[in-house]
């Protein structure tokens, strides 16, 4: 019985791969029959260079944000060079475009060297976890800008939960704990809890803050994506793009294509966006933080498992 459970997980595992594998095209297909091919063309045909060329900008300015914050994690259990903080987080991208959710990026771990994995993938996580965070509240301020008197409470809620994960960290690290002591990999948990436990209630602060830069600098990226085909309010801009965000988060395809630019579709059409708009910035969004990346991720994946060169310092 208990082989035939575990060849049953097994074979469980196996189909939700394949479903996240072939749920991307199925779904970009699915958008794609929603609007029609001409109007995308025409839409391309005629994109605005300015407002593209500031998004394409932007992608450098993603990637500083990214390089520092996961700098910033680091820095207190790990000694990492230069070479090693950009070949992890571009190569973590590469891993991105193969698991769903973006749950790619723990492979940032595989980057560095002289380090216990768990215990970086426990700082990826951290990582994963304020990005998530910063949306969950951008999410939930955007939804009051809809429904003002309703949705004060559960945003004031969020944001009361934002203040105790910062000012009582051991809080949360100790509910990790008491978790991990029923779980059946209790020293592996342990030793993925390591990491977090280097941060205090300042760290957590600028960890936040620095999310929510990132989050502000790539919701800028895809407004002005957005103006690159046609005029759109900002407040729509400020209404849809957190729960496009949002729903992006979910792990259901490969990179989150398909469901980002359904979601795109769906939110910003029901205030007057075109569809061929909306599609269009979703896919070039991908495009230039997601794809173009992972490609370039390529370069680094003879790097995994390699005593690695450090790059040379700048005197300070």
């Amino acid at each position: 019985m208990l082989g035939g459970n575990a060849g049953t997980r097994v074979i469980g595992r196996r189909l939700i791969n394949i479903l996240r594998v072939i749920g991307a095209p199925l779904l970009l297909f699915v958008v794609l029959l929603r609007v029609n091919l001409r109007e995308i063309t025409a839409a391309f045909s005629h994109i605005r260079p300015v407002p593209f060329a500031g998004a394409a900008f932007l992608v450098t300015v993603n990637f500083a944000v990214q390089i520092i914050k996961w700098r910033y994690l680091l820095t207190p259990s790990a000694k990492v060079t230069r070479g090693e903080l950009i070949r992890s987080v571009i190569g973590g991208y590469l891993f991105v475009l193969a698991i769903p959710g973006r749950m790619g990026e723990f492979s940032r771990a595989l980057f560095i060297q002289g380090e216990r994995k768990l215990k970086v993938m426990g700082l990826v996580a951290i990582d994963k976890l304020s990005a998530f965070s910063i949306i969950v509240l951008m999410s939930g301020l955007s939804i009051s800008l809809l429904y003002p008197k309703v949705y004060y409470v559960p945003v004031m809620g969020v944001f009361s939960l934002f203040i105790l994960a910062a000012s009582e960290p051991r809080f949360l690290i100790t509910s990790a704990q008491k978790l991990a002591r029923v779980l059946p990999l209790k020293d592996k948990v342990d030793l993925f809890l390591e990491g977090i436990q280097t941060l205090g209630s300042r760290r957590i602060v600028v960890l936040l803050v620095m999310s929510l830069f990132y989050f502000l600098v790539y919701s800028t990226q895809f407004y002005l994506l957005l103006l690159a085909f046609e005029q759109v309010n900002f407040r729509v801009m400020a209404i849809c793009f957190p729960l496009l965000m949002l729903v992006n988060s979910l792990p259901i395809t490969l990179g989150g294509l398909g469901v980002r630019e359904g979601a795109a579709v769906l939110f910003f059409s029901r205030f007057g966006v075109q569809e061929p708009s909306a599609l269009g910035a979703a896919l070039l969004l991908f495009t230039i933080n997601i794809l173009i990346p992972g490609l370039c991720g390529l370069a680094f994946v003879h790097k995994i498992g390699s005593q690695q060169t450090p790059l040379k310092e700048k005197n300070t």
